[in-house]
């Protein structure tokens, strides 16, 4: 058995003896980059903190996608699933957050002509979007990327993986261009490489005789290839796909090696622990779209702190937890209610 996107099981020949925990295991890299998200964001202008987290963290969640992959799905429903899950909370979300930065904008002095220009540009969603709307256009990539594969999907592998190499490639030679695409369509598509490359992950994760040692070993070639000279991180949002190849490379490695020495990790994890890390994970949604209200409110500088990342974390996290426990986890979560 192995965990689906929904968080059942299904059966998968060869990959069913350790799937406990492996759900305990991909469910904590959720939780690490959530974490690695709020803290990029926080330390934004720190050039070590980008090259910690910017390396992996959002084409972690692209990869786990593909590593849960069911080709069964069809278009259609990937679309009805991916509305209820994703974009429903992405819009209420919106609005929620655009009447707190208008009556913040309203209250530092701005007016409303300013702010209105700025909740356009976070309507239009991708790049263009600001804090607080720091990491609205993650969803709506994820949603493409996954959108676009399904569309593809009984074509030759080849037209999906020529179709996101050839976004990358836009991201580099026309980033300006690419950038300004709404809802971050260009970046969607480009991540879909990230998709394809879980997808092949889950293929050979069950000939994998040591999958712990696999895993150490592609961390290891990816921090290594961090100090090639000229390497820069990934700012997927900004359609900066850092160093042309090498970039794209080093976040395949680190995100399938934490994949597999996350799960590796966890085997044997108590029941307690495991209900907290899928509790976690289950607030991952609501923690990425909320966490830049707190940090608008605090005025956290780019040069970022940890009482602004304290603070951040346990506001955003403690607003999912008591979301996710609500009659509204549907409309703002995209989960059922946890009992």
């Amino acid at each position: 058995m192995i965990p689906r996107e929904d968080g059942t099981e299904r059966r998968r020949a060869g990959a069913d003896a350790d799937a406990p925990a492996r759900l305990v295991g991909i469910d904590t890299v959720r939780v690490l980059g959530v974490l690695a998200i709020l803290a990029g964001h926080v330390w934004y202008a720190s050039d070590t903190a980008r090259l910690v987290t910017y390396s992996w963290h959002v084409p972690a969640f692209f990869m786990l996608s593909g590593y849960l992959w069911q080709d069964a799905r069809s278009f259609r429903a990937e679309l009805t699933r991916r509305w209820s899950s994703i974009m429903v909370p992405y819009i209420v979300w919106w609005f929620v957050v655009c009447a707190v930065y208008l009556t913040w904008a309203t209250g530092q002095g701005y007016g409303l002509k300013v702010p209105l220009y700025y909740v356009a540009l976070a309507a239009w969603g991708g790049g263009a979007a600001f804090r607080p709307f720091t990491a609205f256009w993650f969803f709506s990539a994820l949603v493409v990327a996954v959108l676009y594969l399904r569309l593809l999907q009984g074509r030759p592998a080849w037209w999906s993986w020529a179709g996101a190499v050839a976004a990358i490639v836009v991201c580099h030679l026309l980033t300006p261009l690419a950038v300004r695409s709404p809802m971050a369509v260009v970046q969607g598509v480009a991540c879909a490489l990230f998709v394809l490359v879980g997808m092949q992950l889950q293929r050979v994760r069950p000939n994998l005789q040591f999958p712990g040692r696999t895993g150490t070993v592609l961390l290891l070639a990816g921090v290594a290839l961090m100090t090639v000279p000229g390497y820069r991180p990934l700012e997927i949002k900004s359609a900066d796909l850092g160093m042309p190849v090498l970039s794209v490379v080093v976040a395949c490695l680190l995100c399938a090696g934490l994949i597999l020495v996350t799960e590796q990790l966890t085997v044997g994890v108590g029941a307690r622990t495991s209900a907290v890390v899928t509790t976690l994970a289950a607030c991952a949604t609501v923690t990425i779209l909320l966490h830049g209200v707190p940090m608008l409110l605090l005025g956290t500088p780019r040069s970022g702190g940890w009482l602004d990342f304290i603070v951040v974390v346990a506001v955003s996290v403690g607003v999912a937890l008591l979301v996710a426990r609500s009659p509204l986890a549907p409309w703002l979560s995209g989960r059922k209610m946890l009992r």
